[in-house]
């Protein structure tokens, strides 16, 4: 998809959001940096602490992606 000025749009579509549990964070890879959601987990509750996307993804949905 081209947006008016002929530059390519951001999808958030193609984006695997991966769970590691062991580091509570949802992280998901942005062409070669990665963007995290920290979260604390107590039983079936999921508390999420804050979340980390790097400038250049901000704004475009990431972290509403890693919160789904």
């Amino acid at each position: 998809m081209l947006t008016r000025a002929g530059k390519r749009a951001f999808s958030t579509d193609a984006l695997k959001v991966v769970n590691n549990v062991a580091r509570q964070q949802f992280t998901t890879a942005l062409q070669g940096v990665e963007a995290t959601l920290s979260y604390e987990a107590s039983g079936k509750k999921i508390t999420y602490n804050s979340t980390d996307v790097p400038p250049e993804f901000q704004g475009k949905g990431i972290g509403k992606l890693l919160a789904q």
